[in-house]
């Protein structure tokens, strides 16, 4: 839990990745003590809003998908905006 006006750090890790879908988990602490605030994971599709479905992302957005398999092969941090 955090309150208004508190700092914390969120660090993102991309846990699985396929064509159709993704999976991040968060890891979230205090930015002046360290303390874990909170752990989690959230599951994501690729959902095409005009045609009101899932899509494969790799087809859609190729460029896109293959920035998102390189942060998840990687530790390092990968600027997708």
């Amino acid at each position: 839990m955090a309150r208004f006006g508190e700092v914390v750090e969120m660090e993102m890790k991309i846990e699985f990745l396929c064509n159709s879908r993704m999976t991040i988990a968060y890891r979230i602490s205090d930015m002046a003590s360290g303390v874990l605030r909170y752990m989690g994971r959230t599951g994501h599709c690729y959902y095409h809003n005009e045609l009101k479905r899932p899509i494969a992302l790799s087809k859609y957005s190729p460029q896109l998908y293959q920035l998102l398999q390189a942060g998840m092969e990687s530790e390092q941090s990968v600027n997708i905006l």
